[in-house]
C-alpha cells in the first residue's frame, strides 16, 4: 500500500510531553503519542472496498498480509507516529472533566483525491485516557459498529465510516450481563474513518483547564499588506524565563533552542502563541519582548508565569535565511 501521510494534526497542535502509557492526567495538551498493542494472531474478517477507494486502497490490498497487520495494531505505516487524543465532556449529565480517546488510537492522517481523512484504530488497547478499562473491544460490539456505521451513511446520516473488521486472535474478559459473571469473547478491531476526530469537548478541555488561546483574524486578499507577516504554523516551543514591569507595560523574556536553525533579530518579527510582536532584544537562543497595557489584556500573555511553555513561530524570512545559511555551511 502506498499511502500519502500528511499528519497535519499532530505536527500542528501540542504532544504530550509524557509518553508513558499509563491512565493519568494529561494537560496543556491536544494528544498523546502511543503505539497500538500488537494482536497475536490477526485475521481479516471484512474490509470495504468503497472506504478503501476514498484512501486509495484497491481491493486487492485490502485482502493482503499488510493492510491486515496495518489495520490490527500489529505493523505501524512508515512516515507515521499512532496518538490518542484528547478532550473533555460531559457523562450522564454531569461534568465528567477529561475522557479522551480510552480505546481508539489514530494511526495517520491520509491524502487521495485532494481530501484528508483520518484512519482510527478502536479496540487496538490502552491509552493515557483508558482510565481502569483495557482499551478493547469484542468481536459482537466490533461487528455492530462495522455495520452500522455504513448503513447510517447509506441513509444519508453524516457519521465514521468503517474501512476493516479484524480479529486479533485474542480474548477479552467481559461482563456482558453487567451481574458479575464475567467472560472471555473473540477481540476485534475496527478501523473508523471520518475527515476529523476533533470534537466540541476537544475545545471544552482547553477551556476548562484555563488554557486560553489567541486567535488573530486573517488578512482579506485585497488588503493592505502591513505588519508582520504570520502563516499559523508553530516552529518549536520555548519557555517565559523573566516578566518585568515597566511603566504600565511587561516585558516578557523567552529561552529557546537555537540548534533547530530559527533566529531573531532586534526589531524582526516573532510571534508567540498566535500573537504577532517585535523583538525587543535578541541573544544567542534567547529574546525579549514589550507588551503593551491592551495586549496584555486581550492575550494570555496575563496568564504566563516564569516557566510558562510557549509556542513560538519565527519570521519567515527569517526562516528563508537561516536555512540558505545552513544549505552553504
Amino acid at each position: 500500500m502506498q499511502l500519502k501521510i500528511n499528519n497535519l494534526f499532530s505536527k500542528e497542535l501540542t504532544a504530550d510531553t509524557s509518553e508513558v502509557n499509563t491512565s493519568r492526567q494529561v494537560l496543556n495538551a491536544s494528544f498523546s503519542f502511543v503505539n497500538p498493542r500488537i494482536p497475536s494472531n490477526p485475521k481479516l474478517i471484512h474490509a470495504s472496498e468503497e472506504v478503501g477507494a476514498l484512501l486509495g486502497i484497491s481491493p486487492e490490498e485490502t485482502q493482503s498480509e499488510e493492510f491486515t497487520n496495518v489495520f490490527s495494531g500489529k505493523a505501524i505505516l512508515p512516515d507515521s507516529r499512532p496518538y490518542a487524543m484528547n478532550y473533555a465532556g460531559h457523562q450522564f449529565g454531569n461534568w465528567a472533566g477529561q475522557l479522551g480517546d480510552g480505546r481508539a488510537i489514530v494511526l495517520a492522517e491520509v491524502e487521495h483525491n485532494y481530501q484528508s481523512l483520518m484512519l482510527q484504530l478502536k479496540g487496538a488497547g490502552s491509552t493515557p485516557y483508558s482510565r481502569r478499562a483495557d482499551g478493547l473491544a469484542v468481536l459482537r460490539s466490533s461487528i455492530r459498529e462495522h455495520l452500522c456505521s455504513e448503513a447510517m451513511h447509506y441513509l444519508g446520516v453524516p457519521t465514521t465510516r468503517s474501512l476493516s473488521l479484524i480479529l486479533t486472535g485474542d480474548e477479552v474478559l467481559r461482563d456482558v450481563m453487567y451481574n458479575g459473571n464475567p467472560e472471555y469473547e473473540k477481540g476485534a478491531v475496527v478501523c473508523r474513518v471520518a475527515p476529523t476526530f476533533i470534537r466540541f469537548g476537544s475545545f471544552e478541555l482547553f477551556s476548562s483547564q484555563n488554557d486560553i488561546v489567541n486567535l488573530e483574524r486573517g488578512m482579506k486578499l485585497g488588503d493592505r499588506l502591513d505588519g508582520h507577516i504570520v502563516q499559523g504554523h508553530v516552529d518549536q516551543t520555548g519557555t517565559c524565563t523573566k516578566i518585568e514591569e515597566a511603566n504600565g507595560s511587561w516585558n516578557y523574556t523567552f529561552e529557546y533552542d537555537q540548534t533547530l536553525n530559527n533566529i531573531t533579530i532586534e526589531k524582526g518579527s516573532i510571534t508567540v502563541n498566535g500573537v504577532s510582536l517585535t523583538v525587543v532584544d535578541s541573544k544567542i537562543n534567547e529574546f525579549s519582548v514589550a507588551i503593551i497595557p491592551y495586549t496584555y489584556e486581550h492575550t494570555n500573555f496575563k496568564t504566563f508565569e516564569v516557566g510558562t511553555k510557549i509556542n513560538l513561530e519565527f519570521d519567515v524570512i527569517g526562516k528563508y535565511v537561516s536555512k540558505l545559511h545552513s544549505m552553504n555551511q
